[in-house]
């Protein structure tokens, strides 16, 4: 956890939604946890606009699913059992910590996707004026010495 995240984080609590593990698949089943947990996730959030899976490093039967919408204030993260196919926890952006919120907005602050259209156009301008300042200030520079040669 960034340093700044621990500072937003300081007061609050996080309400995530968690369900026992059972390692079973159920009964009659030829798919494997993974296919029953794309085929809920799929059931569960078929606006989303893409499906991230993230496996451990580590070789546990835990894997964590992003349904990721335009905005990351509707991203839904789920953590499945593997062997099982069955849901673990739910975290929804809006029941995370205000330093949990920050961190996961902050590809979105950079680009200016916060705010929209108007936000892209804000961050270009700033982005094209930080750009220009290296040569703005070279091209001062520069007059100030060639004019005091004369």
């Amino acid at each position: 956890m960034g340093g700044m995240q621990q500072i937003l984080n300081l007061s609050e609590s996080s309400d995530k939604t968690k369900v026992a593990m059972v390692h079973a698949l159920p009964e009659k089943s030829k798919s494997t946890g993974l296919d029953l947990i794309f085929k809920e996730i799929k059931k569960k959030y078929p606006t989303a606009k893409s499906y991230h899976f993230y496996f451990p490093a580590k070789r546990i039967s835990i894997v964590t699913v992003l349904a990721s919408y335009d905005q990351t204030f509707k991203t839904v993260t789920n953590r499945y059992d593997v062997l099982s196919g069955q849901l673990l926890e739910t975290s929804r952006f809006e029941d995370d910590r205000i330093g949990e919120k920050f961190s996961a907005m902050n590809y979105d602050i950079h680009t200016g996707n916060v705010l929209g259209l108007p936000g892209k156009i804000v961050a270009f301008l700033g982005s094209m004026i930080s750009a220009s300042l290296p040569l703005t200030g070279f091209l001062i520079w520069y007059n100030r010495k060639k004019s005091k040669r004369i």
